[in-house]
């Protein structure tokens, strides 16, 4: 790994372990005209510059679902990391998997406006509604050198899937995380996302 890269996943792991001052969810879309079903198995997908980061989003992510009694599983102990891109390997190891729900997360540059805890959208990109795809695309932004060089502020992104039909069923964004901030761990971040999911009704 080149010196700049390697300094780059020390930045983005360090996210890992300090965040931001608030962490209530914020920019929360679910699927309209449906009620919402509890998934009771989720495999997480994390996405990120290096397979080491995301080990280290999906095992915190694990551990805060086990925290809450519910079952999951990782998608780097069915092979896939941010090099793998091709939609049958996706497809595969999700079925593999045995979930019912998959969890797809990663660290997105902050948007503007995207500020008030709670805010409900009324609409999601369509590019974003089918699984598969959608980490495709999003592992092929991740990669390209320099994605996160020029970013100050980061939102952890979380999007949720029915596993079966691979659509999805509820999306929603931390407030922005500031790498220099001691004040709030990752974890802290990723429980309440966790809980507002089971609040909405997706997680038992």
């Amino acid at each position: 790994m080149r010196p700049a890269s390697r300094l780059l996943a020390i930045g983005l792991c360090s996210l890992l372990l300090v965040a931001c001052a608030s962490t209530q969810v914020t920019a929360i879309w679910t699927e309209p005209g449906t009620t919402p079903s509890a998934f009771q198995r989720v495999l997480v997908m994390g996405v990120a510059t290096t397979p080491t980061v995301q080990q280290a989003y999906e095992d915190n992510f694990l551990a805060a679902l086990q925290r809450a009694g519910i079952a999951g599983s990782v998608s780097h102990d069915m092979g896939l990391d941010v090099r793998t891109r091709r939609s049958p390997g996706v497809a595969r190891a999700i079925e593999r998997s045995g979930a019912d729900g998959v969890i797809v997360t990663h660290l997105a540059p902050d948007a503007v406006g995207v500020t008030a805890p709670g805010m409900r959208l009324s609409t999601i990109p369509d590019a974003d509604r089918q699984v598969v795809p959608y980490y495709q695309r999003l592992s092929a932004e991740v990669a390209r050198p320099g994605y996160y060089s020029s970013v100050q502020r980061l939102r952890l992104q979380t999007n949720l899937y029915d596993a079966k039909g691979g659509r999805l069923v509820w999306s929603g964004r931390s407030p922005p995380l500031d790498r220099n901030s001691q004040q709030t761990t990752i974890s802290q971040v990723i429980d309440e996302m966790i809980q507002q999911l089971r609040v909405d009704g997706y997680l038992p």
